[in-house]
């Protein structure tokens, strides 16, 4: 397929999801409207974080087409997105109905944000295989084992604290079972480990920001001091690793089903 109508594709792909998600789902369109037309008739303190949403959010919709339209592979984008919705709806499923987090309309899970991470984790791998470029060339005298240790200690002691202010300790034990399995290290793809996690982090940083801040969702920490800044610290640790394990099922199936096709 040609590259440039594949940037078309991409590009028409994105338009439809926000389109039909517009027409489906017409009183969240409505009611952001409503939200954001009060915000800035009620003085310059709430339309200026107004703007500064809107500015961010026209900042992440750039950055996900210009991710999107970069080495585009059907045929591998697929094999991600399949598993990273499956993923991304359980990881929604059990953090709504646990408690975890909320968001404004009241749904455990709400089915219009299982797009977001079919699109967030193309973006992410687009941008990691960049990242591992960086890991592999200016920065390949770096302690590849040493870093991705001290990603995942940072990791369990967020997860694992922010689990328990809100959890049992039964009920902590099988998601750090399950995000275990997606951490086990790669081997040779120890560099698409960490490009993965670290890229994800600081994508999710400013999706979580934004979301936070017009409270799309809110964590379960926010009422306690600096807890809107622990809620989007634990969603840029424990993002990624739901995109990596989508990427490395991706592989899998592609080395293991699909080989054989190629």
């Amino acid at each position: 397929m040609i590259p440039s109508f594949q940037k078309r594709i991409y590009i028409a792909a994105l338009l439809l999801i926000f389109a039909a998600l517009a027409l489906l789902r017409a009183d969240l369109v409505t009611s952001a409207f409503t939200a954001t037309s009060a915000s800035l008739a009620a003085g310059w303190a709430p339309g200026l974080k107004v703007v500064f949403e809107i500015l961010l959010f026209a900042a992440i919709l750039l950055l996900t087409v210009r991710a999107l339209t970069l080495a585009a592979d059907p045929a591998r984008d697929l094999l991600i997105v399949l598993p990273a919705s499956c993923f991304g709806y359980l990881a929604e499923l059990w953090g709504t109905r646990s408690g975890l987090w909320t968001y404004y309309t009241g749904e455990r899970p709400p089915y219009w944000i299982i797009p977001a991470w079919a699109i967030g984790a193309l973006v992410v791998d687009r941008l990691s295989r960049r990242t591992g470029g960086l890991l592999s060339g200016p920065f390949a005298k770096l302690n590849k084992t040493a870093l991705y240790g001290a990603w995942v200690l940072l990791f369990y002691f967020v997860f694992i604290s922010f689990l328990a202010r809100k959890l049992s300790a039964a009920g902590c034990i099988l998601p750090s079972v399950l995000t275990a399995a997606a951490l086990i290290p790669g081997g040779k793809s120890r560099n698409r480990d960490i490009s993965v996690l670290l890229t994800g982090a600081v994508c999710v940083f400013w999706a979580d920001l934004w979301g936070t801040t017009n409270h799309c969702w809110t964590y379960h920490t926010h009422a306690a001091r600096f807890g809107v800044a622990y809620g989007i610290l634990f969603g840029a640790v424990f993002d990624p690793v739901i995109v990596l394990a989508a990427v490395k099922t991706a592989e899998f199936l592609r080395r293991h089903f699909l080989g054989s096709l190629e």
